[in-house]
């Protein structure tokens, strides 16, 4: 089972930081994807390839230089897992160093504490590991679906209680997956290391940072998407060029997605997944550029769909303006359109585009970072996994 991850705005490789950044979210992004999604569709393994076209380096210029400077100072790991927690109105509000995850399960739901565990567990975790913390995630994935509140979770005291607490009652289930024994485990719960770890970033991060350079470095961090997002979609609508010679974003897109299409059969369907503006670019490359080639699914996530639709900026548009839109014949099976009520950069599709369906997903994080948040949270992944499996299954969708 083929999978086409199609980037959003504000990615770039410009400089070495810049690079690192963007490796480390595809390993992990490509982590979730493969457990989540793949192997639990039961896809051949030798099928679950994840193609990752860049095509940051055609977008806007970066120099951002003319955005305020807030000027709070780096701390290093710690400064990622000031972003992290600045995802989170309850840890911005201020709820205790000692009790991040257990208020985040008691006032949010043990999804979200799970989310900001994997997030916080993963800043610093080598990519060989990766897989093997996937399927723990996994496991307790599993058990958050099933025990939404459990009675435990009124009664433990802290953090610490809370991690054990969640592993004691997860050790027992079974998981599918020969990578999770690439994780060492320490106390009588079984908790790995590098959960554990989290834990003490968690700590000395919200020690660190007081909640004003918390909001600081939120802002910070959404100004440059913002300002980027808008750069992106100007330099694309203008250089996406004509079905005869494409613009190279198309192109470079294009070019991964027919090494995808080698590996579709019948029981290896092609998934593609957009985010943001690649929403747009997907829509744009199957139903204008490139309509001989088909895919089972499309998955548009915090995209911008509807709104270009009634702004009459899609590429059959041009010619045709009162053109109603609908989900491409090319598209076999489904198109999900998954957006966050929190996200102010995703809309609805409903009435706008025939046959697409959207899909509501609360990350439960502020609209800060709401943009950014779906594809470094677990719950993501389990969700849209549980549903693809149903559809491929003929139980829904398509």
């Amino acid at each position: 089972m083929p999978l086409v991850f199609v980037h959003g705005v504000a990615n770039r490789q410009d400089d070495d930081e810049q690079r690192r950044a963007y490796r480390r979210n595809q390993e992990i992004r490509d982590a979730l994807f493969l457990k989540y999604v793949l192997e639990r569709a039961g896809s051949l393994p030798a099928s679950r390839q994840i193609f990752n076209p860049f095509w940051g380096s055609a977008g806007a210029v970066a120099n951002l230089s003319y955005l305020p400077q807030v000027g709070v100072e780096g701390l290093g790991g710690e400064d990622v897992v000031g972003e992290i927690l600045a995802q989170n109105p309850l840890i911005v509000q201020g709820s205790g160093t000692q009790k991040l995850l257990v208020e985040t399960a008691r006032n949010g739901s043990l999804e979200q504490a799970i989310d900001l565990l994997w997030s916080i567990a993963t800043v610093e975790v080598p990519a060989q590991k990766l897989a093997g913390l996937a399927s723990q995630a996994f496991t307790l994935s599993e058990y958050a679906r099933k025990n939404p509140k459990p009675d435990w979770l009124a009664v433990v005291k802290d953090d610490e209680a809370f991690l054990r607490e969640l592993f004691d009652r997860t050790r027992f289930l079974e998981t599918d997956s020969p990578a999770a024994g690439e994780v060492e485990a320490l106390g009588t719960a079984d908790v790995p290391n590098e959960f554990d770890e989290a834990l003490s970033r968690i700590q000395e991060a919200a020690l660190n940072l007081a909640s004003q350079k918390l909001l600081d470095l939120a802002r910070t961090s959404l100004q440059r998407m913002v300002t980027l997002f808008f750069g992106d979609v100007f330099v694309y609508l203008d250089d996406r060029g004509s079905k005869a010679q494409p613009g190279k974003i198309i192109q470079a897109i294009s070019q991964q997605l027919d090494k995808a299409l080698a590996l579709r059969t019948a029981n290896d369907p092609l998934i593609v997944v957009a985010h943001s503006l690649g929403g747009i670019i997907t829509y744009d490359l199957l139903s204008y550029y490139r309509p001989e080639i088909e895919v089972d699914a499309v998955v548009t996530v915090g995209s911008q769909l509807g709104m270009f639709a009634v702004q009459k900026l899609f590429k059959l548009q041009e010619d045709q303006p009162e053109l109603t839109l609908k989900k491409p014949e090319n598209v076999k099976k489904v198109w999900l359109n998954v957006f966050d009520p929190t996200d102010a950069l995703s809309f609805a599709t409903k009435d706008i585009v025939a046959g697409v369906e959207d899909l509501s997903y609360s990350s439960g994080v502020s609209f800060f970072q709401a943009h950014g948040a779906y594809f470094v949270r677990p719950s993501f992944y389990d969700r849209l996994g549980e549903r693809l499996v149903k559809i491929f299954a003929g139980q829904g969708g398509g």
